[in-house]
């Protein structure tokens, strides 16, 4: 049996709020802080997840990526400093990796310097390619850390965080790092937005997971970042498992089966039984096949006794870093400090539920968790799929 990979410290910001604190208090009231959006090329409207904090220019060493993916990791890479750091100063730092993963990293100043230069004949002043360079995110963490182990960022569009923590997990159970930064950052931009609408895809209003009348998915943005090491704290990564159905492009495979395969092997990865997971963060995008096929794979492997929930209403689909953002979530409900009453939160479409779907049990406002062990999906385009497990270090309340 591998020693424990613990997570030391966490940083989070998105629709919720801007820190640990923020995110914590608004992820229990149950009120979606997604806000409208009306320039689809389409001209259909929708709801997005906007981090809301003010984001400084990264320093001047900085300047040729600096971009807005790149600021909100910085911004959460000062959250973690002072226990990065004290871990740090007993550990080689050859034997520290940063592993990130996105979807879009950048683009969002290319989009900006592109529409400038058709309008001008010129880029923008301060655009550089780097800034839509998906390594450049791992390189500046890397940079901050002083860490000098594998570095590297991950894009299997939605599940690429959660890809990140299983090759963190990885690292330090082969005895190549002793200590890995973990996570993910997306934001908001023309791209995904334009293209999930391309594919009907995108909610008119606030998503609506596993709910009658659900047409689509908010897209968000956010950034959160993890410390593992096998030094003890109070959360621990028991596992994590990774399949691919390769069904379609862009569709889920309608019977689930990579999505029941990667709770399966997380479940298996973490040496548990599914009666020991006290509560299921689904990916729940609210479009009407990833629910259906989500709740068929949820049942057949937990049965209609496992609370679930999807919080993509109160994030929005914060794409690549969806994994990271939504296991933030989970580490939040599970800590002593900023749930005390082990609530959780309830899923907000459940005033009209799809019936048609697999009976799993959707959480509401009364609900807690009873086992201080949960298991997050995240599953993406050409059927790639990932389930994380983390638990309270500390079995006790």
């Amino acid at each position: 049996m591998r020693d424990p990979i613990y997570i030391n410290d966490f940083a989070v910001l998105n629709a919720l709020g801007n820190n640990k604190q923020e995110v914590a208090k608004a992820l229990l009231t149950n009120v979606s802080p997604l806000v409208p959006y009306d320039k689809l090329f389409s001209r259909r409207q929708t709801y997005v997840g906007k981090v809301n904090c003010q984001l400084n220019a990264l320093p001047s060493q900085y300047q040729a990526i600096d971009c807005h993916n790149n600021r909100m990791l910085f911004k959460a890479f000062q959250e973690i400093k002072p226990v990065y750091d004290a871990l740090a100063k007993k550990t080689d730092r050859h034997r520290i990796g940063v592993i990130l993963g996105t979807s879009t990293s950048g683009i969002l100043e290319g989009e900006k310097s592109f529409t400038h230069y058709m309008q001008t004949g010129e880029m923008l002043a301060n655009f550089h390619y780097h800034q839509q360079e998906f390594g450049t995110m791992a390189e500046l963490i890397a940079e901050l850390a002083e860490a000098k182990g594998p570095c590297y960022v991950i894009s299997t569009a939605c599940s690429s965080s959660g890809k990140a923590f299983l090759s963190a997990k990885r690292l330090i159970n082969s005895g190549l790092c002793d200590i890995c930064i973990v996570g993910g950052a997306d934001s908001l931009s023309e791209l995904p937005l334009n293209g999930f609408d391309a594919l009907d895809s995108v909610a008119k209003g606030i998503c609506q997971p596993f709910g009658q009348d659900r047409d689509g998915i908010n897209i968000g943005e956010g950034a959160a970042l993890f410390v593992l090491s096998k030094t003890p704290a109070d959360l621990v990564l028991l596992g994590g498992g990774e399949a691919s159905d390769a069904y379609h492009i862009t569709s889920p495979d309608p019977e689930g089966l990579g999505a029941k395969q990667a709770m399966l092997n997380a479940l298996k990865n973490a040496n548990l039984n599914p009666d020991d997971i006290a509560y299921v963060n689904a990916h729940g995008t609210a479009t009407p096949k990833n629910d259906q096929m989500e709740s068929k794979a949820i049942f057949e492997v937990f049965g209609k006794n496992v609370l679930c929930s999807s919080t993509k209403p109160l994030t929005g689909h914060t794409l690549g870093a969806a994994s990271a953002t939504e296991l933030a979530l989970c580490a939040l409900l599970l800590s002593k400090e900023y749930n005390p009453n082990h609530r959780l939160p309830a899923q907000i479409s459940t005033a009209k539920l799809d019936r048609e779907l697999a009976e799993i049990k959707l959480t509401n406002e009364e609900s807690v968790w009873q086992k201080p062990c949960f298991l997050s999906n995240s599953f993406a385009f050409g059927g790639n799929n990932v389930s994380l497990i983390i638990a309270r270090a500390n079995k006790g309340s």
